[in-house]
């Protein structure tokens, strides 16, 4: 339903998918000849699909696999590659400033051609956002930041990461 536009899309692949890459491309050298580690980030939607988060759930997918490709790749030198997957971080600004979820859901559906929100209706836009911002989002959201830190540092410091 809540497709993002082409040019979302691409942002979207730029920053979590070609960028990770870029800058791992420019290091792997160096971190092959250390035998040293990558840690990217991922998502818990890089495991889940979500409705109305389709761009986001296909760029994060996109990182889970590529990490795992490049993990087989880069263990003949002894280069571990690590996903770190942050729960929902209500702070992130990733739609906007002071945005919350539910605004980026029905900004998304706001965004549709008048054809394909007539098709859906109103009362799907709202059985969609109050699943994601219901208890899903209440299970999964997590105002502490310091979670993700910690997880980056284990990955990075830890002799074994999990």
């Amino acid at each position: 339903m809540c497709q993002s536009s082409t040019a979302l899309f691409r942002k979207m692949l730029e920053v979590n998918v070609i960028g990770m890459s870029s800058v791992m491309k420019s290091v792997v050298d160096l971190i092959r000849q250390a035998q040293g580690r990558i840690v990217n980030v991922a998502s818990l939607a890089g495991g889940f699909a979500f409705p109305c988060l389709g761009t986001y759930v296909a760029t994060k997918y996109a990182v889970e696999g590529y990490s795992d490709s490049i993990r087989q790749d880069l263990h003949p030198w002894g280069v571990t590659v690590h996903v770190v997957e942050p729960g929902i971080f209500p702070m992130t600004g990733l739609y906007s400033a002071g945005a919350t979820f539910k605004d980026a859901v029905t900004k998304r559906y706001a965004e549709l051609p008048e054809g394909v929100q007539k098709a859906y209706g109103e009362a799907h836009l709202h059985s969609v956002r109050e699943a994601l911002t219901g208890s899903l989002y209440g299970v999964l959201s997590n105002k502490d930041r310091s979670k993700v830190s910690e997880a980056m540092a284990h990955a990075l410091l830890s002799p074994s990461p999990k």
